[in-house]
């Protein structure tokens, strides 16, 4: 009698227990969306691969959301650091979380230059941010972000694509691992490296179809940066 009920309440242990990794980004399915359907298992509308978690206690207010410190420390990422981040209107996504499936809130970017990188057209660096709708095992609230290098195509069915590899890198990067390399080096920039906590592997690594015809993916890599 002791050894079956030893066993019985060892398989309820494993099975109950959950997975704190997992809890972290629960129900952000790793990706946007480019119509409002954030169905799991549904690979039709996948646009960007989330690269950037903003994290912190502080992130929420009555006014603005879950993540409006996020919106507001990436804006201050002009002045007075200098790394050029600015409130952008774009076309809008979808990022499912908690059973919702909601339009990004905030999208923010670098200005178009001429760049060295094997492009003759100009390029920007763009992410759009949504907020979760729980906060994480550690009670940080969290805002998750698609980084993305934008090579500007303007033609009238394809106005900015993500390249499969930057050209300029020594390494082969793809403008979405570009761009969450660049965005979390400024964000230490401007705030301290002490402000980039975990970095995880998502694995959301699938080829993004772009309009031009690129297929660009991601390493599968996320950073979390810290709002406080």
């Amino acid at each position: 009698m002791r050894i079956r009920l030893v066993v019985g309440l060892t398989w309820l242990v494993v099975v109950v227990a959950p997975s704190p990794a997992a809890a972290d980004h629960e129900g952000s399915q790793h990706y946007s969306r480019r119509t409002a359907s954030c169905i799991s298992g549904d690979t039709s509308n996948l646009a960007d691969p989330i690269g950037v978690v903003f994290a912190g206690t502080n992130a929420y207010t009555e006014t603005h959301g879950f993540s409006h410190r996020a919106f507001d420390l990436i804006d201050q990422m002009s002045t007075p650091a200098g790394q050029g981040w600015n409130s952008v209107t774009a076309g809008p996504q979808w990022v499912g979380s908690e059973g919702a499936c909601s339009q990004t809130e905030y999208q923010a970017a670098t200005s178009y230059q001429d760049r060295a990188d094997g492009y003759s057209q100009e390029a920007r660096y763009h992410v759009r941010l949504n907020q979760n709708h729980s906060k994480d095992s550690t009670g940080r609230f969290r805002a998750v972000g698609t980084p993305h290098y934008d090579v500007h195509i303007n033609t009238s069915s394809c106005e900015d694509a993500v390249p499969p590899d930057v050209g300029a890198t020594s390494d082969p990067d793809s403008g979405f691992d570009l761009a969450r390399g660049h965005l979390k080096n400024d964000w230490a920039s401007a705030y301290g490296a002490s402000r980039v906590g975990d970095v995880q592997n998502w694995a959301n690594t699938r080829q993004i179809h772009q309009c031009n015809g690129w297929d660009s993916g991601s390493s599968g890599r996320v950073y979390f940066l810290l709002t406080n």
